[in-house]
């Protein structure tokens, strides 16, 4: 619901080929907000009435009449006779005829006419823009029965000159929107009225209003002067009052909207904030599924992370391939090079044999440059066999080991997922088995230690299994040593355990014998 009704303000008016008006013309008025006033002066007949009528033709509902000071008493003031550019009225032999400006050529000929009202209006509250226009079309010959009207509106400014192109053919409702694309255009000046006055906040009561208010009868004599002035003061002087008490009024109607256009400011600045703020905390609400504090997030992340790699892995694999290609024919033509300088040796040698008759100096050159050439070679062959290994490891010998590298890579590429799952597999597994040996390794240690507090050799299974001895037979566990307690000894002196270990071992080879015997 709105608080302030819109304040709309006349931006310009547009007019071609309308009354004395001839061709395209423009009137802006007034828009400043301290002085919105426009005051229309001129001479008789140099266009003030032509041009609010106008308006009238343009705004007001269909039938109200133009403005009387046009018609000097007249009613042949009509869209017709304003297209054409009526005149005056001459009198001949065959009556009154009326003299137009436009219709017909210099020849007398008659031809094609177009004009057009166009306002344009301002909404100061919103900021908002409104054109309404009105083409007028009359063929050649045709009288004002033949008038054609087309009645456009669009929230931009609408150029009345555009349609000057298609003079030469009548004008209809599609080549308005062809012209003025994203127009609204009406069938009828109703329609067209109503449009207008819904955006406006008029009505067709307060058009007629406003029209008796423009057209109203002005005091043309002395004594009308005189009566209204003088012998009517006292109820000029009422009015006078209540005009002033109607300007207070308005005036603090006035105050008053000010003050609730200014909340309403205010407002609307409130609106216009959270609206941002609602705006910033959906865009951060987008972000909550990647948040790496989260554990979605962190899955999300790993996942993307993955996909980034393996994206990479698949697109970096062609350059590669192409890379180590490239290397592969650089090889074989250092290897060809190569050939070449140890056919040139070869016969330089042979030159300094005197096989062929050759300078033995021209060789030693010739000699030098092969061997020069050859360490380039050799340098360039190391160069690019050290930027292989970076990449894909030892340098290939041979074609058929190139074709086996590129097959592996391809291999490779296409058991990457299944490879990468088998590695987290092994990987878990590694984990559990680490567990289990670092359990095995506390309960080593806690055997040590006891060991080393107790110190005995014996571990805590066989601690344990002298202690079920012991209740089965009754005998006490001092009772029942183990050979290595009693035969125990410092560390330091840990030669000997291993002599009493043989000594033991043979005591019982001898009893076993003995006992055999």
């Amino acid at each position: 619901m709105k608080i302030v009704s819109d304040r709309w303000m006349l931006q310009s008016r547009q007019i071609v080929n309308w009354g004395s008006y001839g061709g395209y013309h423009v009137f802006r008025p007034s828009m400043d907000d301290a002085m919105p006033v426009t005051l229309l002066a001129g001479a008789s007949e140099s266009g003030k009435s032509t041009l609010v009528d106008a308006q009238i033709s343009l705004l007001y509902p269909s039938g109200t009449p133009y403005n009387k000071a046009s018609n000097s008493g007249r009613s042949e003031r009509n869209d017709y006779t304003y297209l054409r550019g009526m005149i005056g009225i001459s009198d001949g032999e065959n009556g009154e005829t009326p003299i137009f400006l436009r219709g017909r050529d210099a020849d007398g000929t008659p031809q094609n006419i177009w004009g057009a009202i166009v306002d344009t209006y301002a909404n100061r509250s919103d900021g908002g823009l409104l054109s309404c226009a009105k083409f007028l079309y009359l063929t050649a010959g045709d009288g004002p029965d033949g008038l054609r009207r087309q009645y456009v509106t669009w929230n931009q400014t609408i150029d009345p000159r555009l349609m000057d192109r298609h003079r030469d053919t009548s004008f209809t409702r599609g080549l308005m929107e062809q012209t003025y694309p994203g127009c609204t255009t009406h069938v009828n000046a109703q329609a067209f009225h109503a449009s207008i006055w819904q955006d406006m906040g008029l009505s067709a009561e307060a058009c007629r209003l406003l029209h008796k208010i423009q057209s109203a009868d002005a005091p043309s004599k002395l004594d009308d002067i005189f009566k209204q002035g003088v012998l009517d003061v006292p109820e000029s002087i009422r009015l006078a009052r209540e005009t002033v008490d109607d300007y207070n009024r308005f005036s603090e109607n006035f105050h008053s909207m000010e003050d609730k256009m200014e909340r309403v400011a205010i407002l609307q600045d409130i609106q216009a904030r959270y609206g941002e703020y609602a705006k910033q905390a959906s865009e951060r609400r987008e972000y909550t599924p990647i948040d790496p504090d989260r554990e979605q997030g962190e899955t999300t992340l790993a996942a993307w992370t993955w996909s980034r790699m393996a994206s990479e892995v698949r697109a970096g694999l062609p350059s590669a391939q192409r890379k180590a290609k490239e290397s592969q024919d650089a090889i074989d033509r250092s290897q060809q090079r190569i050939d070449e300088l140890d056919t040139q040796i070869e016969a330089v040698k042979e030159r300094m044999n005197g096989i062929d008759g050759g300078s033995l100096q021209q060789l030693d050159k010739g000699f030098e440059r092969a061997r020069q050439d050859a360490d380039e070679a050799r340098r360039q062959r190391h160069a690019i066999a050290e930027r292989f290994e970076r990449v894909e490891g030892r340098l290939p010998a041979d074609e058929q080991t190139w074709n086996a590298k590129r097959a592996a890579l391809a291999l490779s590429l296409d058991t990457y997922d299944k490879r990468l799952e088998d590695a987290r597999s092994e990987y878990q597994r590694m984990v559990v088995e680490r567990h289990a040996r670092q359990g095995e390794r506390d309960l080593l240690r806690q055997d040590y230690r006891r060991k080393i507090e107790h110190r005995t050799r014996i571990s805590d299974d066989m601690d344990h299994a002298r202690t079920l001895i012991a209740r089965a037979t009754g005998l006490d566990e001092t009772e029942l040593p183990y050979v290595a307690e009693l035969m125990d000894v410092d560390e330091g002196d840990e030669q000997w355990r291993l002599r009493d270990g043989r000594h033991v071992r043979a005591h019982r080879a001898d009893h076993s014998r003995g006992q055999a015997a």
